[in-house]
């Protein structure tokens, strides 16, 4: 027995050093390494990126446990080795070795955004025109918008414009420079702009505009004129308008700072923007006024002999001091409250005199009223003013005297013969009665006359005007003996006085507008929309046959402010141009004995209206005036 555990002992022996010599081939590790797929340093933000790890020696245990240092940035990593990234910023993956946590070794990785390349680039600033001296910044956009919007600037010569990588941009000599903004991220992808840069303006370089320069100024030009000033009107909001003037040619600012003073009287260089705004020429936005030491000499331009109601002939007096003298008040718009024309003639042509309160000031504006309102058309008058025009719309423009003082209109007193050629002219009835309402006769008239008056036919109308209506539309003439002191005159004024019985007329026609086509801008109906003297603007309307008619000069529209409901009428621009005047014709053969019609005037032009009928007899080749003239 104790043979047998002798050797028993002994293979135990034999197989323990062979096992501890099988173990002793495993070597211990001395270095990690870490790799990836290209070794790459950069990874963006929320892809995976796979690491592995060997270990030196070969023969060493290759396991290792992967970890991740978050610097500034975050990512995380599996037991395999694949990296998460979820944070921009710096990380490092660690591989330690599993048999010897000593040995590791650090692979640094950098997180960034997903950048999106731009295909274009387009630069931007507030003024591509610049002073020297400018100081502006340049902008970029990028497409698509949410592609990387950071680039990186450059001149074409920083002699000229300099720009640093903020897009700051400073002018510093005159010329003309390419700026680039190149991508950051792909310098292929660029955008430019082209920059001039002008030397400072200087209001010294700039000329003094003659006044056909300033009458042709296109608008938005600098323009810099001279002279005294004549007028200038009440200051608003700070604001104040005023006329300089230089021997015959006169010049207007608009709206100048109150601040930068001028007086009436004194000489002036004015610098500012053109501007032309219905019929006016003007200098606004100025910025420049400089007093002169030497005075200008002006003249007040007698226009009697001049082709004053033309614009084209009286623009090289626009601005001006001119003066109509011994000129007839035509119309008189004296009652109105804020702005209104007197319309005069001399040598046949008219002219109106334009009375602004906004221009004068209540109290200028009040004299020269209280003046006007004691003139009565046909008078005659002289008056100073400042030659203007207006075209309202760009139409058209009609020149204008503005008057600026009171003193500046005169008139002779007139004598009582004069006063009394005046109040019988002026003199005038409501030219019918239509249902059998009096005819108003005045007892007194212009200048304190006293009028009687006496009836053609008493059973009719009676003297003091009471009206009987007869069977028949009937014409009564009512005579006005009209008195001034000693001295008196007739005139006679023929009145209809409309009949009881309709049924003894026929009606032929009836031209009331009711089949004319609906309305549309301003109230105007599309048969005949706008004011025409065009010959051939025919409208065929009317019942119970409809008639053909020609409209010249005159409209169609809605009467009163309802431009939905309103019933249609016809509205005539009325001028002084008896050639322009309008005129309502029935364009075919009609046999009739009686025409009824409504009329009405408004506006300012008192007895500067007048209505008269023509007849043909020959299909409008020749034309008679009836014996009315309404």
């Amino acid at each position: 027995m104790k043979s047998l555990g002798r050797k028993s002992f002994a293979l135990c022996l034999a197989m323990s050093a062979l096992f501890i010599s099988s173990c002793n081939n495993v070597s211990k590790p001395s270095k990690v390494t870490i790799s990836c797929v290209g070794s790459v340093t950069e990874i963006v933000k929320g892809d995976t990126l796979q690491f592995t790890a060997s270990i030196e020696p070969a023969k060493a245990d290759q396991k290792v446990i992967w970890s991740v240092a978050n610097i500034s940035g975050a990512a995380s990593i599996s037991e395999s080795g694949l990296l998460t990234a979820s944070s921009v910023g710096n990380v490092n993956v660690i591989a330690t070795s599993y048999a010897d946590n000593n040995i590791k070794a650090t692979y640094p990785l950098i997180i960034k955004e997903n950048i999106i390349k731009p295909t274009s680039i387009t630069l931007s600033c507030e003024k591509e025109v610049l002073e020297v001296g400018d100081e502006v910044s340049m902008s970029v956009s990028v497409t698509p918008e949410n592609a990387d919007k950071s680039v990186t600037y450059s001149t074409s010569d920083a002699s000229i414009v300099s720009i640093n990588n903020n897009g700051d941009m400073v002018a510093l000599k005159a010329g003309t420079v390419t700026i680039t903004a190149t991508s950051s991220v792909d310098n292929s992808i660029k955008g430019t702009k082209d920059i001039t840069v002008n030397t400072p303006f200087s209001w010294d370089d700039v000329e003094v505009s003659t006044h056909e320069q300033y009458r042709n100024a296109t608008k938005g030009d600098k323009i810099k004129v001279k002279g005294k000033v004549t007028y200038i009107a009440p200051a608003s909001n700070g604001k104040i308008n005023y006329y300089l003037q230089e021997k015959t040619a006169g010049y207007y600012v608009y709206q100048q700072d109150a601040s930068l003073a001028v007086e009436v009287g004194k000489s002036y260089e004015v610098g500012g923007e053109f501007d032309y705004y219905n019929g006016a020429y003007e200098v606004k936005n100025v910025d420049y006024v400089k007093e002169l030491s030497d005075e200008i000499r002006i003249s007040t331009t007698t226009i009697n002999t001049k082709n004053f109601n033309s614009a084209e002939d009286m623009v090289s007096f626009y601005g001006a001091m001119c003066k109509i003298t011994d000129a007839e008040i035509v119309s008189n718009g004296a009652n109105a409250s804020k702005a209104y024309n007197v319309t005069v003639k001399a040598n046949e042509k008219t002219i109106d005199i334009r009375v602004d309160k906004a221009l004068l000031g209540d109290t200028e504006f009040a004299n020269i009223t209280n003046t006007f309102s004691n003139l009565e058309v046909g008078q005659d008058i002289t008056v100073t003013g400042i030659m203007t025009q207006f075209g309202f719309g760009g139409k058209k423009v009609n020149p204008q005297i503005q008057i600026t003082k009171a003193s500046d209109l005169s008139y002779v007193e007139l004598e009582n013969d004069a006063k009394l050629d005046l109040a019988v002219k002026n003199l005038k009835l409501a030219n019918s009665s239509v249902n059998g309402e009096a005819i108003t006769l005045p007892a007194t008239g212009k200048f304190s006359t006293a009028i009687t008056w006496a009836s053609g036919d008493t059973s009719v109308v009676s003297d003091a005007g009471v009206v009987t209506k007869p069977s028949r539309t009937k014409d009564v003439t009512m005579t006005a003996t009209v008195k001034l002191g000693a001295l008196s005159k007739t005139k006679e004024i023929k009145v209809t006085i409309f009949g009881n019985d309709d049924t003894v007329y026929e009606n032929i026609h009836t031209f009331d507008l009711e089949d004319a086509l609906p309305a549309e801008k301003y109230g105007c109906s599309a048969s005949k929309p706008s004011y025409s003297i065009k010959t051939g603007d025919d409208v065929t309307l009317g019942k119970p046959t409809q008639m053909k008619w020609e409209l010249k000069n005159t409209l169609i529209a809605v009467g009163g402010d309802d431009h939905v409901n309103g019933g249609f009428g016809m509205r005539s621009k009325i001028g002084t141009d008896q050639a322009k005047c309008p005129e309502i014709i029935l364009k075919q053969d009609a046999k009739f004995d009686m025409f009824e019609f409504s009329c009405a005037t408004y506006g300012t032009h008192d007895l500067g209206s007048q209505f008269k009928i023509s007849y043909s007899n020959d299909s409008g080749a020749t034309w008679v005036d009836g014996d009315r003239i309404f």
